[in-house]
């Protein structure tokens, strides 16, 4: 009687900070509207999913049943507070640190001692104990089989993406010469992807989403689009989207490699480059829609809209020998996006 009593009292409460949290300035978030509220001396951080963001990516896990199950784990992630989904909310423990985006943003190295984290994060990952996290899998997400079983899942959900975009994109598509099914290749090259033991994985990890605190110990963040399958597919996820100097990515890998069970390392360096592939194939397909539309609608510096046209031709040239598609230089991809936009 008395534990129901203080659920009801703690609901109350965080329900009612929720309500002075929608009052402050949002943080940045995709999948989420974010808020920093302090109870007391305590920073809290309230997240409210946005009902309607554009999915561009699959995910197998609800944010708030991952972070139960790494509380407590080799990996350190914000604690999850509360669990509100009547109200549409959940509240973490505020991380007080910089992202790697704020301090060491694409163009600046990142800090050896951090490569060696990140290393360790993907050890750390790889020895989670599977059980658990098959037990709060969507349904509809496998959970063994083939590798290539595993990239037809993940490869079915950016066909739908790219079919969603075509209808309002696709004479830019034609354009550029992606075809009517730019994935059938690396589909069938998928068949040819070894066999490494599946697990868990954050699917995600970019400079945004690496939290450094004020002892210098990385906290990884935002698990929305969490998987489960093969680990290179994380791994070349997270060198796509953080964009390292060449020689910083392969100091990573061989640090990582050094890391990793010895059954993960099967054919390592082959299927990393097909998960590359496909990681720039997907960025050139959802970024043909949001670089124009982010061009017209913004200011960006001119290092910031180098740096976007430097990454839409390095995607575009690294698909065309793949597709006999459109190459470009960073210049070609800025005078497109001007006349798309």
């Amino acid at each position: 009687m008395f534990k129901n009593i203080t659920n009801v009292l703690q609901k109350h409460k965080w329900r009612k900070l929720a309500e002075k949290a929608l009052e402050k300035k949002t943080l940045t978030g995709f999948y989420n509207h974010n808020y920093k509220l302090y109870d007391g001396d305590t920073p809290y951080l309230f997240r409210f999913p946005i009902k309607d963001a554009p999915r561009m990516d699959p995910r197998a896990f609800e944010e708030q049943d991952v972070l139960k199950l790494l509380s407590g784990q080799s990996i350190s992630v914000p604690k999850l507070i509360c669990d509100d989904l009547e109200k549409g909310f959940y509240v973490e423990a505020f991380i007080d640190g910089f992202t790697l985006d704020n301090r060491y943003p694409p163009g600046k190295k990142i800090p050896e001692k951090y490569l060696d984290q990140i290393a360790q994060f993907y050890y750390d990952t790889t020895q989670l104990e599977t059980g658990a996290f098959k037990g709060i899998i969507d349904k509809a997400w496998p959970t063994s089989g083939s590798n290539a079983l595993f990239f037809e899942a993940v490869c079915a959900f950016s066909e739908k993406v790219f079919e969603r975009s075509r209808k309002t994109h696709g004479k830019y598509y034609d354009f550029l010469g992606l075809g009517d099914d730019p994935y059938a290749v690396l589909k069938e090259k998928a068949k040819d992807l070894a066999e490494r033991p599946w697990c868990f994985m954050h699917a995600d990890l970019h400079r945004g989403n690496i939290m450094v605190d004020h002892q210098d110990k990385l906290w990884f963040i935002d698990w929305e689009l969490g998987l489960y399958g093969d680990i290179l597919l994380c791994i070349a996820a997270h060198l796509h989207r953080t964009r390292y100097f060449e020689a910083e990515r392969e100091m990573l890998i061989d640090k990582i490699k050094q890391q990793l069970p010895r059954d993960f390392l099967i054919n390592f360096d082959q299927d990393l480059d097909f998960y590359l592939t496909f990681e720039a194939m997907k960025s050139v397909i959802t970024d043909t829609v949001r670089f124009p539309q982010a061009f017209k609608e913004e200011k960006f510096s001119t290092k910031r809209e180098a740096e976007y046209c430097l990454y839409y031709s390095d995607n575009l040239n690294r698909i065309a020998p793949l597709l006999g598609c459109k190459t470009a230089t960073p210049s070609d991809a800025l005078h497109w996006f001007q006349e798309w936009g």
